[in-house]
């Protein structure tokens, strides 16, 4: 029987054959490594690289850029942002092609966060988080912290927003925690206080925190309610840090020129990469553009089989 779907005309039983290599190719543990690859923004290479996530292997330059890309943050539509030391804010495709600017940021310090179809932005010297559109619409402040140098941000499991305070003699080395409607629910944990510098965070799977301590270059853990865990050194320059399915965290290392790998216990499992590295400030996790092609091919696939059993 011949059915017609996926805006052309397929065989059910090819279709089945696609589902079934798909989820030959993709399936278990593996499929993430091979479905995502690494960015990382190079301050001073003017320049964004790509790497394999499964290997470290270079994949090379997947943007160039006209001033330094301080922060970068992806959405579920397939386009990246990248935040400027010029306070602009870019958007690239999956394929590196840079779509212009789309906002401007209060401060060439702040950084940036994805979540639930918005931007959102750390206010580095106003303690405010401002909430933006995928196409720059500013929607004003989500939340106002009584904060002086608000950086890293990211979002628990139930969509409360944890960030990271950098300055101030009050509040260095603190991470605040903000409901999903904005309110300020204090302090989820702090690193020690006066002469601590919460920079990066980070989540893993399993909900624990991570925050990086640009003053003593280390990573201290939390559990999920805030609680100390452990602290491990991290590398000279320590910065951005990004949490990986495969129990694993990678910390950008200005210092070294590098992107270093430990587990989640804190043991070292040595440099990620270094290849490219050019004083990196921030690193994320993506869909590798031709996997996102599969996974819609498997889509289409599984339709067909469904739309077969109707008949």
């Amino acid at each position: 029987m011949r059915m017609t779907g996926c805006g052309k005309t397929w065989r059910c039983g090819f279709c089945a054959v696609i589902v079934l290599a798909m989820f030959s190719l993709f399936g278990g543990h593996n499929a993430q490594a091979l479905m995502t690859v690494v960015l990382v923004s190079n301050y001073s290479g003017d320049n964004i690289t790509e790497y394999d996530l499964a290997t470290g292997n270079y994949l090379g330059v997947f943007a160039t850029t006209a001033s330094h890309p301080y922060t970068m943050t992806y959405d579920n539509n397939g386009f990246v942002y990248v935040g400027f030391s010029d306070k602009s804010i870019h958007k690239y495709n999956l394929g590196g092609v840079d779509l212009g600017s789309i906002a401007t940021m209060g401060s060439s310090d702040n950084m940036l966060s994805y979540h639930g179809g918005f931007l959102y932005e750390s206010g580095y010297n106003n303690g405010v988080i401002r909430k933006l559109g995928l196409d720059g619409t500013d929607f004003g402040a989500f939340a106002t912290l009584d904060a002086n140098g608000l950086q890293g941000m990211t979002w628990d499991s139930n969509g409360n927003l944890l960030v990271s305070d950098y300055n101030g003699a009050n509040y260095g080395g603190t991470i605040r925690k903000v409901a999903p409607d904005g309110t300020v629910l204090g302090q989820f944990a702090t690193l020690g206080g006066t002469g601590y510098s919460s920079l990066g965070i980070a989540i893993d799977p399993s909900g624990n925190v991570y925050a990086s301590d640009w003053a003593h270059q280390n990573i201290q853990k939390f559990n999920s309610s805030g609680a100390y865990v452990t602290t491990f050194a991290a590398g000279k320059g320590v910065y951005a840090l990004a949490a990986g399915t495969n129990n694993n965290l990678y910390v950008t290392s200005s210092g070294d020129n590098a992107i270093l790998m430990y587990g989640t216990d804190g043991a070292y499992q040595g440099v990620f990469t270094s290849t490219g590295i050019n004083s990196p400030t921030s690193i994320i996790m993506v869909p590798e553009p031709g996997s996102c092609a599969m996974i819609v091919a498997g889509a289409a696939a599984l339709l067909c089989l469904r739309r077969r059993r109707n008949f």
